[in-house]
């Protein structure tokens, strides 16, 4: 089955070539990749054809519809003990194992791999795989948000649409030197934070599991999306707008400046993001320190009509 649904080359045996397996529990050689490599062209010289192309959607087809699977046996599962909030419980977790996974990725391919000569417009075999899963990731998104009540906000809807586009253009070697970061490194605090909305939808609020999870959200969001942030995000810039106003190969390209605007705004947009959610973050532990009571979370909700001061923050993390 995954010879089918996975690009051409690719392979499902879990120990062939075991040397230059990454993850070797997936099975994917990374010499099969080379095979992607040559098929997958520049986003600049990308037509109709490419978009369309099964090779290019097929595993991210199919990361969603298999969270779309796990995430309804666990509703099933969660009904039988916690029936009003089976769906949130069971959306959340179901997420977690997906951002899990971009997190070992993205921490593997961001401290441990020797970095790429050209992370703008080069190819990476561990880097274009995080793409298409947080595609993936973001299609079960925001299908979901359409099929769980009280899910639904247009500014969420518009932060999947937003980051799944950016995860399918860096599958055509544009950008994916820093897919590493910004799709991987990133998400580890999102794990911490999907497990306090976890218990908190399973009126488990009175639980030490609560406090940890939501202490160690909080500790993680600094460390993660305020202090390592800031470097990586400098030399984005400095790439983009190298390609948009400086590099002599593709400036007069107008689908890689489109782009490079496209992740620009993005990148701009989420900074401003961060640093409310960190002002958001730092209160509610402040708060809590002191003994004053807090906004109910440490950030808020993505998954419910939250009506706190909150209600923005984590809904866009994710």
């Amino acid at each position: 089955m995954l010879d089918y649904l996975l690009p051409e080359g690719f392979s499902s045996s879990v120990m062939e070539n075991i040397s230059t397996v990454w993850p070797s529990f997936v099975g994917i050689p990374m010499s099969d990749f080379q095979t992607v490599e040559s098929q997958t062209p520049a986003w600049g010289d990308v037509v109709l054809e490419d978009v369309l192309s099964l090779d290019r959607w097929a595993l991210s087809l199919c990361v969603a519809a298999m969270l779309s699977i796990i995430l309804l046996v666990f509703r099933i599962g969660f009904s039988f003990a916690i029936p009003k909030q089976a769906s949130m419980v069971a959306f959340e977790v179901t997420a977690g194992l997906c951002v899990i996974y971009m997190s070992a990725i993205g921490n593997e391919g961001f401290y441990l791999r020797k970095k790429m000569v050209d992370p703008v417009h080069g190819f990476d075999p561990l880097a274009y795989h995080i793409n298409q899963i947080m595609l993936g990731y973001q299609i079960y998104n925001t299908i979901f948000l359409f099929l769980i009540p009280g899910l639904f906000e247009w500014n969420v809807l518009l932060h999947h649409l937003f980051t799944g586009a950016l995860a399918f253009v860096s599958l055509f070697h544009f950008a994916q030197g820093y897919a590493f970061f910004f799709f991987g490194v990133i998400e580890t605090s999102t794990i911490f934070l999907i497990l306090f909305h976890a218990v908190e939808y399973a009126d488990m609020k009175q639980t030490i599991l609560y406090v940890i999870s939501g202490a160690f959200f909080s500790l993680s969001f600094y460390i993660y999306r305020v202090f390592l942030w800031v470097y990586p995000t400098y030399q984005f810039w400095q790439h983009m707008l190298n390609e948009v106003f400086i590099h002599p190969t593709h400036k007069e390209n107008a689908m890689t400046i489109i782009a490079a605007v496209l992740f620009l705004a993005a990148s701009a947009t989420l900074t401003i993001m961060q640093a409310y959610w960190a002002k958001l973050v730092f209160k509610n532990v402040t708060n809590a320190l002191q003994g004053k009571p807090t906004s109910g979370s440490y950030t808020d909700n993505e998954d419910s009509d939250s009506n706190n001061s909150n209600s923005t923050a984590s809904k866009k993390e994710k």
